[in-house]
């Protein structure tokens, strides 16, 4: 049987608990995206903002908003990759668990229910609905966290 270390075990449900979050931050990142793209920094010239200092440098409105929108870009970019990641290896690790273990992770974690609703979704006790939970999410943190989540792990050595 796979145990995992009680920090991993809470690491992993805060993983399932957010994942919803999480999602809806990276739509809220593509939004983001579509915005710096609409917002191309082009405005009318107004010389009076095109100040010199006393080392005669004029300052360019337009390809400063330019290069602020690409580094700006850039990091949402670069955001919207991490956390697609996250959840693709949060759906992974959901995938490689046995079909009723899914189901009440899923029910529970990622739809948001309630333990008597999973327990009768499922027609199973919520107290077994949770001892299967518990496995579900020892087996979770193997895939989530590598052999160092578990607190014994010879069956990894024995392969």
């Amino acid at each position: 049987m796979i145990k995992a270390k009680k920090e991993y075990y809470k690491m992993a449900e805060e993983c399932l608990k957010s994942y919803n979050l999480v999602v809806a931050h990276v739509e809220e990142l593509k939004r983001e995206l579509k915005e710096i793209d609409m917002e191309d920094g082009i405005k009318a010239i107004n010389y009076l903002s095109s100040k010199t200092s006393p080392t005669n440098k004029i300052e360019k409105v337009v390809e400063d908003t330019a290069i602020s929108n690409i580094t700006r870009k850039d990091l949402v970019l670069k955001q919207i990759e991490l956390y697609e990641y996250k959840i693709s290896k949060i759906e992974e690790a959901i995938n490689s668990l046995e079909e009723k273990e899914q189901k009440i992770i899923e029910s529970k974690y990622i739809q948001g229910n309630q333990w008597y609703i999973v327990a009768h979704e499922e027609n199973y006790s919520e107290k077994w609905c949770k001892k299967i939970r518990n496995t579900a999410i020892n087996k979770l943190t193997l895939v989530l966290y590598g052999k160092e989540a578990l607190i014994e792990s010879k069956f990894l050595e024995a392969i």
